[in-house]
């Protein structure tokens, strides 16, 4: 369910924003480390996490409504 999940949301994201969603959500880095090393704000890692996040619940709710 996961993995499907992923593949439905990856693409509607530029490559740095997923990468930052990435290592704060599976990697469990903090946002002040994954910042510099993708050459992004903070406020923009912190932003990819949310938007990412948004879409991902956007998708389980059409999901549990087809249910």
């Amino acid at each position: 369910m996961i993995a499907r999940l992923i593949e439905l949301v990856r693409p509607r994201f530029q490559p740095k924003t997923w990468e930052a969603f990435r290592r704060q959500m599976f990697d469990g880095q903090k946002p002040a480390r994954v910042a510099p090393d993708l050459g992004m704000t903070l406020g923009s890692v912190y932003m990819a996490r949310n938007r990412v996040l948004a879409a991902l619940r956007s998708e389980t709710e059409g999901l549990v409504d087809s249910l």
